[in-house]
């Protein structure tokens, strides 16, 4: 089968490999889309090499292992992997995935936009459960575009949470069009959001690193969480690795279902196509996925 690989001379190929085959727990997935995140953009530039890349997917079970009941041959599924650790990317024409890490696909969306909810998806989802946010609290999320940031919006204001983004200003009408309240990234956006929301919201997500100065935004007792590994000292905060978790999948397809995710594709190309489509993907100012389509 074909699979896009990463390449220490091109930084990315495809390659022909072998079929892997379900063992106990896992579903032997034929993969109809699969998106590429700045993860895999990392490592087609300095490795791990010479493995399959890929976390998401979507597509439909061709078999199943020992010790699956819930899933069939023929449902249509979404899932993610750790391939950093397995080896077994989902950018290939058939990948292994535990059933676990594996739940139906959304109906609402095609395959395409499905592919781009796993791994995004469940990190929003467990950062917000990791902060407790409840209805009637105040979240900033930092990032707000970002395909993460956009997720946890979404997800926040459907559970009835004051959210505020930050973007920047070209981004405005995505922030204001999911329901949040839109700050424009810069010197000034500390004191807005404090001026809009004295003596500071309850619970922050920043999905890139930012400057310690953003400790003030957060209120006595509020809580911080970062998805790239930064904590504030000194205060309640922390960072998530998130994992996957067939329940979170089927609540995430759920919330796509009732319009209350919405999916964004940054452009579709072949395996043929992976480096122009990783090239894409690499780009600055993104909004997004590109998805690979074998």
């Amino acid at each position: 089968m074909k699979a896009v690989t990463s390449s220490p001379v091109t930084a990315v190929s495809v390659v022909d490999v072998a079929r892997p085959e379900p063992d106990v727990g896992q579903v032997l997935v034929r993969v109809t889309a699969s998106g590429i995140n700045p993860v895999d953009v990392d490592a087609s530039r300095s490795g791990p090499w010479n493995r399959t890349l890929g976390w998401e997917a979507a597509g439909i079970v061709d078999a199943v292992g020992a010790g699956v009941d819930d899933i069939r041959p023929g449902d249509v599924v979404i899932g993610w992997t750790y391939w950093f650790s397995n080896g077994h990317g989902t950018q290939a024409q058939y990948v292994v995935l535990y059933a676990s890490a594996t739940a139906r696909a959304p109906c609402a969306v095609d395959a395409a936009h499905a592919a781009t909810l796993p791994l995004n998806g469940s990190t929003a989802w467990q950062v917000l459960a990791q902060l407790g946010i409840k209805a009637g609290e105040s979240l900033l999320v930092i990032g707000a575009a970002g395909a993460i940031g956009g997720v946890a919006i979404d997800l926040a204001t459907a559970r009835g949470v004051e959210v505020r983004g930050i973007a920047s200003p070209a981004d405005a009408a995505f922030v204001t069009g999911r329901g949040a309240h839109f700050t424009a990234r810069g010197d000034a956006a500390i004191d807005e959001v404090l001026a809009a929301r004295p003596p500071g919201v309850d619970k922050v997500l920043a999905t890139a690193r930012i400057d310690d100065a953003w400790h003030r935004v957060i209120r006595p007792g509020g809580r911080f969480l970062s998805t790239v590994g930064q904590t504030f000292p000194g205060s309640d905060s922390g960072f998530l690795n998130a994992h996957p978790d067939a329940s979170t999948l089927t609540a995430l397809a759920q919330h796509v279902d009732q319009g209350e995710i919405r999916l964004r594709t940054a452009g579709r190309h072949t395996f043929g196509q992976a480096p122009t489509a990783y090239a894409r993907a690499a780009a600055p100012g993104l909004r997004g996925r590109v998805v690979l389509i074998p």
